[in-house]
């Protein structure tokens, strides 16, 4: 039986119904009973079983990643209304509103059509209505509202929500709005600052896949601006927000508090709607002649924002392009990216020249057929798009055949948390799925947060996932299913970080003496993250990890163990370290160190960090395990930012290294970047291991989850260019999108890398053979 547990409102409004999946059989035993989002997933849950549908089967026939729909079915994301209807009619829903409705959402015909009684009434005859305090508050008295409406119901509220045109306005025009797309438009911010390489150009793309991010939290006067080059009409803005699937994904990060504004010269900006504190927003307004449209911040968030697609609205007939022009454009790039790939590797002689070109003609072919159509009517998207996206695929598949597929590698992959929540049917698939791709390595995050996923009787559980697996021991899963497809398991463990999304772990409410603070002394980090860190000076804290690996290693048959979070929180975005038994630590050492030999603040923090590693590999070693740990590439921002001094941990003042292998987290769409990253992290392998000591193997670890197919077969290719690199390694499973599975399957992963020696230590790095040069692969 499904459980359901009541919480009280913190405004006192009413209920909130948490879903709990003790088993994969178990529904809602009573769906009504249910508040209307968790009906949806119900709903969703029980079409899919009844079809004997898995996840990624679903995910894949209605183009949607598994892990975003897994998150659905637990009612933990709210989708769009689009999401909403496309799933409606791939399951022949007969009442496609009712299902909007059911996911807390109002159908957007049902709110245009509140909005233009509401502007209709009278003044005195609109109800008064206090500004809703919660998201919960906004969605129900908007779900009255819609039942009012639909049920022929005179008392409609005009609330005047933030998505709503301003009070007396005129009435809506009763037209179908188009997208505005205007090839010139560019996008600028108040000095937003990009996060990791992402480009503003990304919102205004037309690709839901690709976004901008704001590399600091937007402050009140912040703004994105939008300049179309001319005037147009426009009469509506949607924008989309936040991200879709994977908890690391930053589905928080989004503009909460705004107002949208229009202008033709950056002087009389007049405000057309407010931001409704949700990931996506859809303004209707009539339609005003304006060159610029600006999005202004009115109060300060903690969160960053992720902008994936800010999209104009306009009259029938008002808009110089057709949104097929976007199918044409990404073709055009997609062909442009296959030639130029091709004349780059047709000199190696590592590639079938002749099948690369066979198969490029065919996309001009199919491009030159899509412009033709679109010159003919631009009305007739259908035919347009088929030959733009034919004219795509077979350019993309020409540029993955001109890259090198290594069988001698280290081919590695996170199996994060969210993939590990998908339950062991899914994982199963995903299993498969790696297998086919040639992964030989995967790290399964098993403790994080200060929670471990499997039976531990050192570390407080994982409820969530105990939840999900229920009697079932995901690492053993784990293990067993790995060993029969060639793939190693090694468990993954969160160090030092010890809580996330401002929740301090059940591993510090119980000991919350072992949390590190900030100098004001707080113990989450006042960052979009919301993280609290343990304290590396404690004995206690050494101890629970000799404990936690120990409990590891003898109870698994293990090959090794990787560490992460192996650091400090960023120094620049909050600093720790200022908990008074650190304080005390650090003047004790500060009293027995003598002139120059009195350690300076950074650089104890450090030898903290590295103190810990220290009292983690011998309890490794010790048993003739291997050691991983994942860092920062840049050796010298990881030791200013992290006090993460991991060169030391390279080379080591013994015969063997401290770590045996390392893992860069290079995490970055810019290919420049991940190049320029890539190379600090090499230089500290540049020079021969001293006689008689070796040093670590150096793999570069890839965001997968950040980047277009395209990007991401870049990036692998750039991390082959190493010949200090033994390997990549991909972040993460559950964000790995079929797109790029099936770029990885026809370029860099078409050949299967050869399997590790399962069930015994790595070869050592020094007598690790290097990968064959390309065109000139070693066999067995």
């Amino acid at each position: 039986m499904k459980i359901f547990l009541q919480e009280q409102s913190l405004h006192g409004a009413g209920e909130r119904t948490v879903m709990k999946y003790p088993d994969d059989h178990t529904l809602v035993a009573n769906p009504e009973s249910a508040p209307a989002e968790l009906r949806f997933a119900h709903w969703l849950r029980q079409a899919r079983l009844e079809r004997g549908l898995s996840l990624r089967r679903l995910a894949a026939d209605v183009g949607l990643h598994f892990a975003y729909l897994s998150q659905l079915e637990r009612g933990v994301t709210t989708p769009s209304e689009p999401v909403i209807r496309h799933l409606a009619e791939y399951f022949h829903h007969p009442a496609p509103d009712e299902l909007v409705l059911a996911a807390g959402r109002v159908p957007e015909r049902v709110r245009l059509a509140l909005t233009e009684r509401a502007l209709a009434q009278p003044a005195s005859l609109v109800p008064a209505a206090s500004a809703p305090a919660t998201r919960d508050q906004v969605l129900g008295q908007w779900r009255f509202a819609a039942r009012l409406a639909a049920n022929g119901g005179d008392n409609v509220l005009a609330l005047s929500p933030p998505q709503l045109p301003l009070p007396g306005a005129p009435p809506l025009p009763p037209a179908s709005p188009e997208w505005l797309i205007v090839p010139e438009a560019q996008l600028a911010t108040s000095g937003l600052g990009a996060a990791l390489g992402t480009r503003p150009e990304a919102a205004l793309d037309g690709d839901l896949d690709t976004f901008y991010w704001t590399e600091r939290p937007p402050r009140a006067g912040d703004f994105l601006l939008i300049d179309l080059g001319h005037d147009y009409p426009v009469n509506g803005v949607q924008l989309f927000m936040g991200s879709f699937s994977g908890e690391y994904m930053r589905p928080a990060d989004y503009l909460y508090t705004g107002v949208v504004q229009l202008a033709g010269d950056q002087q009389d900006w007049q405000t057309v709607g407010r931001l409704n504190g949700l990931p996506e927003l859809s303004l209707s307004f009539p339609a005003r002649p304006a060159r610029y449209v600006r999005i202004l911040v009115t109060a300060d968030q903690i969160y960053w924002a992720q902008i994936r697609e800010v999209r104009l609205l306009c009259p029938p007939g008002a808009s110089p392009r057709r949104p097929a022009w976007f199918f044409i454009r990404r073709a055009e790039q997609a062909v442009a990216r296959a030639e130029d790939r091709l004349a780059r590797a047709a000199t190696t002689g590592a590639i079938d020249v002749e099948a690369v070109r066979t198969e490029l003609a065919s996309a001009r072919l199919s491009l030159d057929r899509a412009r033709e159509a679109y010159r003919r009517n631009p009305a007739d998207d259908s035919q347009i798009q088929a030959a733009a996206t034919r004219a795509t695929t077979l350019a993309a598949r020409a540029a993955a055949h001109t890259v090198e597929s290594r069988e001698e590698e280290i081919r590695a992959i996170w199996i994060d948390r969210p993939a590990l929540l998908t339950g062991p049917a899914e994982l199963r698939h995903q299993l498969d799925r790696l297998h086919a791709l040639g992964f030989n390595l995967a790290f399964a995050e098993v403790f994080s947060r200060g929670a471990a996923a499997y039976p531990s009787r050192v570390a407080p559980p994982d409820e969530s996932v105990r939840q999900v697996w229920r009697d079932e021991d995901p690492l053993l899963f784990l293990l067993r299913e790995g060993a029969k497809r060639g793939i190693e398991v090694m468990p993954w463990l969160w160090v030092l970080c010890a809580g996330y999304d401002f929740d301090e772990g059940p591993l510090l409410r119980r000991h919350p003496k072992w949390a590190e603070r900030t100098a004001t002394g707080a113990i989450i980090a006042p960052t979009p993250q919301g993280t609290a860190w343990l304290n590396p000076a404690l004995p206690e804290v050494h101890q629970f990890f000799v404990d936690l690996v120990g409990e590891l290693l003898a109870n698994y048959p293990l090959t090794g163990l990787h560490l992460d979070y192996l650091r400090y929180h960023e120094e620049s975005l909050a600093a720790f370290g200022y908990a008074p038994a650190s304080q005390a630590a650090f003047a004790r050492a500060r009293s027995r160190g003598r002139g120059a030999e009195k350690p300076d603040f950074n650089a104890w923090r450090a030898n903290n960090v590295t103190d810990l590693l220290r009292t983690i590999e011998r309890v490794v070693h010790r048993r003739g395990k291997e050691l991983w740990a994942a860092v920062w590439p840049d050796p010298q921002f990881a030791r200013a930012e992290m006090h993460q001094a991991w060169p030391e941990w390279a080379s080591g003042s013994r015969r063997r290294p401290l770590v045996d292998y390392l893992v860069t987290t290079n995490y970055t769409p810019s290919l420049e970047a991940f190049r320029r990253q890539a190379r600090a992290a090499e230089e500290v392998f540049a020079a021969d291991a001293p006689a008689g000591r070796t040093r670590a193997g150096l793999l570069h670890g890839i965001a997968s989850w950040l980047l277009t197919p395209e990007e991401l077969v870049d990036q692998i290719t750039a991390a082959r260019e190493s010949r200090r690199a033994v390997g990549l390694c991909l972040y993460s499973a559950s964000t790995l999108a079929e797109k790029a599975q099936s770029a990885l399957a026809e370029g860099p992963f078409r050949n299967r890398a050869r399997p590790l020696r399962p069930g015994a230590p790595f070869p050592n790095p020094a007598t690790r053979r290097r990968p064959a040069e390309p065109g000139k692969q070693s066999r067995q």
